[in-house]
Parts: structure tokens; C-alpha cells; sequence
């Protein structure tokens, strides 16, 4: 009977209790802008605690686009009202303008005022031209009133368009005040409507922020925004190297053999590798993989009924169970069956 014993084919290695290096990464829901970050980088943050708001990218653009519109309009009122007063007294202040609107219609004003202008020096140059001639009678009286009219039509014709300059303008000053007295109503719906998300920490852990995540930055849905690194958990971690480095893979079993000098037993609890580093490094000189493996709970109790709780920095050994052979398989198979995907666990 003792040829249908079990004959596991193991890898030994020294390892030690450690924290836990497992993370995960939260990715943007849909695509929007980072509204506020609530925590630093490299910051513990506990299970359900909020890391960062993104707001609605619609209601947000809305948004913006109204409270754009409405500075324009402020800032055009502001300016025809500089324009108003600085043509109300003719100061030889310079007039300052920082909008292309407002530009725009001084120019506008200034290319129409020099043609009346124009008209009204010319129609001055008239009457003085022939003050002398009709007061020495050269020209008849008719003629001298059809010159006095033209020239006091040109200075009523330069009067009125600027009082209708200022009129019109006073008028788009009030259009523009009462336009984003109503906008200003839609602007704040807008700012109302965006909804607030938040990304909460899954578990407890350290946060690694990504690159993309800053206030104000737009991301697209799918983009990987920070990275929790749970801290709450330990595992063991270990080295080995050799032929071994290249048959050991993920979720193979595993024991983990506690030392006397921590336990005051000799004994043994079941796990599992979750991690095989794909690159390896140098540790004394010899090339070295990393291996993770997954521990029980914190506190347990052993087969022999000895309660123990694990700590981080306690030395351990490390069993991986390469293939699970019997006695009589072991005594006619060659050694390079054992490890054969088939017969491996």
C-alpha cells in the first residue's frame, strides 16, 4: 500500500512575512473633467473614503459657455459706458478698449463721424469764403441763407448721429445687463445640474495618483486615474532561482512552515502563490525570481490547535507543490515527466 502514497514534487525556499503589495486600479467611468482630489499622493486612505469627484463634461461645458457669454456681455456694457462718458466730455484721456466688439464699433463710430465732420468743414469754409462776398452784396441774399442752412444742416446731422450713438448704445448696455440678469438664471441651473461623482477607495491602502489625475484635467472614459496599494493584508514573500524560476507559476498550492523560534511548533498551513515576478534580479550574486503567496486570515488556529497571528518580519518556509505524483509513479517516471503540464497541479 505504501506505493499509493502521495510523493509531492516541491520547491523549498526561505521567505518572510510581509505586507501586502496588492493594488488595484480605478479607472474613469466616462469620460469628464477631475473636479476636486481629496487626498495627496502616497496618502493612506480607508475603505469608502472619497478620492476624487469628476463632474458631468456636459452640464460642465454648458456651464462654461454661459458664464463666457455673460463676461462678454459685462465686459461690452463696461466699455460702450467708457464710451458714452468719454464722449459726454471729449477729455483727452486715452480710451482704453479690450474687447474686438467694442473695437469694432469705436471704429465704426469714428469712420462715420469724420465724414460728417467732413461735410461741416467743408460747409464752414463755404461761409467763411462768402461772408465777405455777400456783406460787400457780390452774392444775393438767397444764396448766402442756402449756405447758412447747409452748414446748419451738417453741424444738426453730426449732433444727432452722436446722440444716436450713445442712445443706441445705452440701449445695448441695457440689453446686455438684462440678458445676463436671464442667462445668469440658466447659468446657475447649469452649475446645479452637474453631478458630482465620486471614486472611493475599495479597501483600505496607499494612494498612488497617475499622471492624469489633476484638478481641472479631462480624461476619457476607461483612463486609469490612481492606484491603491491595500496595506491591510500580509503575505509572504520569497526568492528563487535555477531551473526553478521557470516552473513555478501562479495559483500552484503551497505550505508555509512556521519557525520554532516565533511558534513553539513546527507546523505548517496551506496557501497559494499568486505572484511570480516575470523579471528576475540579482540577490548574492545568483538570479532570483520573486514569489508572493497568499496567507491565511491574520488569526488562526493550527492543526496541532496552537492559535497563532501573523507579523509582519516573521522568517518562514516556503513549499511549492510542483506535481502531485504517487510512490509507484515516481519510481518509473522519468524526472522530466514530473514537471509535464499534465501531471502538474
Amino acid at each position: 500500500m505504501i506505493f499509493f502514497l502521495n510523493a509531492d514534487v516541491v520547491v523549498q525556499a526561505a521567505g518572510r512575512v510581509t505586507p501586502s503589495r496588492e493594488s488595484v486600479v480605478l479607472y474613469a467611468r466616462e469620460s469628464g473633467s477631475i473636479d476636486t482630489i481629496y487626498v495627496q499622493d502616497g496618502s493612506a486612505v480607508k475603505k469608502g473614503q472619497a478620492i476624487f469627484s469628476m463632474r458631468d463634461e456636459v452640464n460642465l461645458v454648458r456651464y462654461h459657455q454661459l458664464l463666457h457669454e455673460e463676461t462678454l456681455r459685462a465686459a461690452m456694457a463696461t466699455e460702450l459706458a467708457g464710451l458714452i462718458a468719454w464722449l459726454s466730455h471729449r477729455n483727452n484721456d486715452s480710451l482704453q478698449l479690450k474687447t474686438d466688439n467694442g473695437k469694432i464699433i469705436w471704429q465704426q463710430f469714428l469712420a462715420d463721424e469724420k465724414l460728417l465732420l467732413h461735410d461741416l468743414g467743408k460747409a464752414d469754409l463755404e461761409i467763411m469764403r462768402n461772408r465777405p462776398l455777400f456783406q460787400e452784396h457780390i452774392i444775393p441774399a438767397s444764396e448766402w441763407e442756402e449756405k447758412l442752412a447747409t452748414q446748419t444742416a451738417a453741424a444738426l446731422r453730426l449732433q444727432q448721429y452722436r446722440y444716436s450713438a450713445q442712445k443706441q448704445w445705452q440701449e445695448r448696455i441695457e440689453a446686455y445687463q438684462a440678458e445676463n440678469r436671464s442667462k445668469q438664471v440658466l447659468r446657475n441651473g447649469a452649475e446645479w445640474e452637474q453631478k458630482e461623482k465620486l471614486a472611493k477607495a475599495p479597501g483600505a491602502g496607499n494612494i498612488q495618483l497617475m499622471a492624469a489625475a489633476m484638478p481641472g484635467m479631462f480624461v476619457q472614459k476607461g483612463e486609469p486615474l490612481c492606484r491603491i496599494i491595500f496595506g491591510d493584508s500580509l503575505v509572504v514573500e520569497g526568492f528563487v532561482s535555477g531551473i526553478q524560476m521557470a516552473i513555478i507559476h501562479g495559483n500552484m498550492p503551497a505550505r508555509i512552515r512556521l519557525a520554532a523560534a516565533y511558534s513553539h511548533h513546527f507546523n505548517s498551513v496551506d496557501a497559494r502563490v499568486i505572484q511570480v515576478d516575470p523579471v528576475s534580479i540579482d540577490k548574492n550574486g545568483m538570479a532570483c525570481r520573486r514569489i508572493v503567496c497568499r496567507l491565511p486570515p491574520h488569526s488562526f488556529t493550527l492543526p496541532n490547535g496552537f492559535s497563532f497571528s501573523w507579523i509582519a518580519g516573521i522568517p518562514v518556509g516556503i513549499t511549492i507543490v510542483i506535481a502531485r505524483r504517487k510512490i509507484w509513479q515516481v519510481l518509473f517516471d522519468k524526472p522530466d515527466d514530473w514537471f509535464k503540464p499534465s501531471k502538474s497541479i
